[in-house]
Formats: structure tokens, sequence, C-alpha cells
């Protein structure tokens, strides 16, 4: 199954051949699947989808669920002609087309035919759609697909137990991280390679932090797949730790630093600011999306304007030289997840949902 899965997903990207930022932020979602067999032999009561991109589902297999369908959306995929975020372009509020991720000077690309398809499907389909954050609601609502679609809003939920404050001193001899140093935090999945997640603003911030002495008292520790080969950025020392896997080790990593750090340019509701914050662990972020929903300025997390990269390491410089300050939006932290995004408060949400789509007519 494994194997099958990254055949789909790079025959699903041989559309995109010579176009690596497509590749990484366009899906098609043409490649055949084994979906209605699968069903069929299950015979499930609700089939909930969550992230179906990069080849897991074919567009077409939808129409092919007789039971009620729930799908969860991570980002804009299910509503735009294949983009997983839009940008600036607003274009999925109409009919796609001339998509400029794909550099299209025709309306009829990829980004056309992908809307038009969802188009057809979603017209003969019945599906309840659920958006993690208010903000990516509004884009749903916004959009010419499912501006007439049953949209609800249930956060994502998290293990908050295993995602729980631990001796700092003890998780960093765990990593091998110094004792004696702040240590800010930072990471995704495609850390450097998505210019969505905004590596490039926290090497501005970074530059500028460190001309007002920040690399003297504090180090970056930096995780992900994509995170840079290099032991020193603009003056801080950085510890590499490459692709962190599991629960348990990103729980630690998170009790090990001092100040999580999101310049995300667009995002729905990112899982590691809300983990970092569960840990206790403070988070400067980008105001972007659906982030401002979880942490509320200046009691249990620090926003700035998105693209302002000054302002960034300006809230990050407050942070570091204010112990007080950490303590304070740590503890008011970890209080804003167990009374919002813990995976009880998730799972009661879609009980509940699964209720009200079974007893549809």
């Amino acid at each position: 199954m494994k194997l099958w899965l990254r055949v789909q997903r790079r025959c699903d990207q041989l559309a995109l051949v010579g176009n690596r930022s497509a590749r990484a932020n366009f899906s098609v979602g043409w490649v055949p699947d084994a979906l209605a067999r699968h069903l069929g032999t299950l015979k499930p009561d609700v089939v909930h989808l969550h992230w179906v991109a990069h080849g897991f589902l074919r567009l077409e297999s939808l129409a092919k669920i007789s039971a009620p369908v729930v799908w969860t959306l991570h980002d804009m995929w299910t509503f735009t002609g294949g983009c997983h975020y839009a940008g600036a372009c607003e274009k999925f509020t109409e009919s796609c087309g001339r998509c400029p991720l794909l550099h299209g000077r025709r309306d009829c690309d990829w980004s056309r035919s992908g809307w038009l398809r969802r188009q057809r499907i979603f017209s003969g389909t019945s599906i309840t759609y659920v958006s993690p954050s208010r903000w990516l609601a509004g884009r749903a609502r916004e959009s010419s697909l499912l501006r007439s679609a049953d949209v609800r809003i249930i956060p994502n939920g998290i293990d908050a137990v295993r995602f729980a404050p631990r001796d700092r001193l003890m998780e960093r001899r765990r990593w091998g991280l110094p004792e004696d140093r702040l240590l800010i935090l930072a990471g995704s999945v495609q850390l450097s390679d998505n210019p969505r997640k905004g590596f490039q603003d926290l090497l501005q911030c970074l530059d500028w932090l460190g001309r007002a002495g920040g690399g003297r008292v504090a180090d970056l520790v930096l995780f992900g797949a994509a995170a840079p080969a290099t032991n020193e950025l603009n003056g801080f020392k950085v510890h590499r730790l490459g692709e962190i896997v599991g629960e348990e080790a990103m729980a630690s990593l998170y009790a090990a630093a001092d100040v999580f750090v999101a310049p995300s340019l667009e995002d729905n509701l990112p899982n590691t600011i809300i983990e970092a914050m569960a840990t206790g662990t403070p988070v400067v972020a980008y105001a972007a999306g659906g982030i401002p929903e979880i942490i509320d300025q200046r009691v249990n997390g620090l926003t700035v304007p998105t693209g302002e990269p000054a302002r960034l390491a300006d809230a990050l410089h407050a942070i570091l030289n204010d112990p007080a300050m950490r303590a304070d939006l740590g503890r008011s932290a970890r209080k804003k997840v167990l009374s919002t995004f813990t995976s009880k408060l998730a799972a009661d949400a879609y009980r509940e949902l699964y209720g009200r789509v079974l007893c549809a007519p």
C-alpha cells in the first residue's frame, strides 16, 4: 500500500513536470484509486475524508461513495482548481484559470479543468464540510464551489496528556541541547522548501535579532526534513535535528525550548503551534490565516502582522529578555489548549456531527 501511494503521488505530479513550486503546492487529483472497492468491502456508515490530495484520491471517486461523506478541510485544495493555498489569488471565487502558481497564460489550464471537475462532481454529491478554523471556513464560503455548501467549524484536537509541560533540563539532555542557553525552536515538514512556511522571513528576523545581540544568549533549534545544512545562521548557533518522527519525540522537543517561532505566511490551524502551547512553551507567530484563533495576543502568545520580519524579531526579543513574560504566556497557553483544542473536544464534536448526517433525509 505504501509503495502504491508513492507511485500515485508521482503519477499525480506528472502533469506538473518542470514546475517545482507547483509540484509542492498543486495537486491534480486524476490518478485512479481503489477507494470504491475498499468501501464496498467495508460498507461504512459514514466516510470521513481528511487530506486526500497528491494522488490519494481521484476526484471522480467521490461520486461512487454511497454513504454520507464528511470532509475535513486541511487546506484550500477542496475548493480551488488544485492549489493548496491561493495566496493573493482570488480566482477560486470565480472559476480559476490562468493560475499564477502554474504560470498559466491560458484560461483553460490545469486549474480551470480542476475547477470544472469539482463543479460537476460536487453538484451530484452530498458532502458535509468541516473546517478547523474560522478563517478557512470563511475562504470556503467565499469560493464559487462551496458558497452554498454546509461548512461546519471543528478545531483540531491534540493529545494534551502527551503534549504537556515537562522538566526542560531533562528534555534538553535527551536531545543533547545546551542547558545554559535560551532556545528558539522552529520547524515544519518542508521548512525551507515551501515559501508559505516563511523561512526567508525567519532569516530576516534572525538577522535583525542577531544585530541586537540575540545570538549571545540564544541558540536556534531547527527540525524538518528540509532544514538547511548549516551550523550558523545570522549570528545564531544552529542545532539541526532533521525529521522528527512520532508525537512523543515532538512533545519532548517542544518542552525543551523556551519559545517556538512560526513565521508561516498563510496557514489553517497549525498543529505545531497548538502542540507547543500545550507543553507550556510560548509561541511567537505571524497573524496569518487561523493563527489568531489559537493565540490571544499578549495573553498566551505574541502575534505580529504577516510579512513583517522586523516586528517578528521585536516580539522574539521581548520574550527572550523577559523570563516572567515567558512563564505567564506559557501557563496561559496551556490553559487555552485545554479549553479549546483537546482530542476529546474534537471527538465529541465529530460524534455529534456523524449523528446529524446519519439522520439527515
